[in-house]
């Protein structure tokens, strides 16, 4: 099972062994200013995950890895259609095992939860489809190798 947001988070600050306090000064020596306070609340997941720009700079101050930590906030933000589909979320038995098709993925960008996902996304919408339609497809591959194991 894939790491939750919080749980990744929580790794990175306790390997780094740094405090709130240090981390939020390295942050904002890359142009981010944060309370102490709102790390805290990331990392007990009672505020939702971070903007890319943020986790970006936590994971780069904290010594972990930047995409997964953007790849987590994604899926914890995902429509629920989206999780039952990429097999994150408990589904029947015979559901597990299908193929995720492109139109299946083209019609989750069409969710109305998925417009989160475009604003954080920099570029023209057709362009930012295009991203999400990549990570769709990426994310499919990576379920496909886990599942594999």
């Amino acid at each position: 099972m894939k790491k939750s947001y919080s749980e990744l988070l929580t790794e990175y600050i306790e390997n780094s062994g740094l405090s709130y306090a240090e981390i939020v000064l390295r942050v904002s020596n890359k142009g981010i200013n944060i309370h102490k306070s709102y790390i805290s609340k990331l990392k007990n997941g009672t505020k939702p995950p971070a903007t890319d720009d943020l986790n970006r700079a936590i994971a780069e101050v904290t010594g972990g890895d930047p995409e997964d930590l953007i790849v987590a906030a994604y899926l914890e933000r995902a429509p629920k259609e989206f999780k039952k589909r990429i097999n994150l979320e408990e589904q029947p038995k015979e559901n597990k095992d299908s193929e995720t098709t492109d139109e299946e993925l083209e019609k989750l960008l069409d969710h109305p939860d998925m417009g989160m996902w475009f604003r954080e996304l920099k570029g023209s919408p057709e362009e930012n489809r295009h991203k999400a339609l990549d990570f769709l497809r990426w994310l499919n591959e990576q379920e496909k190798k886990d599942n594999q194991k």
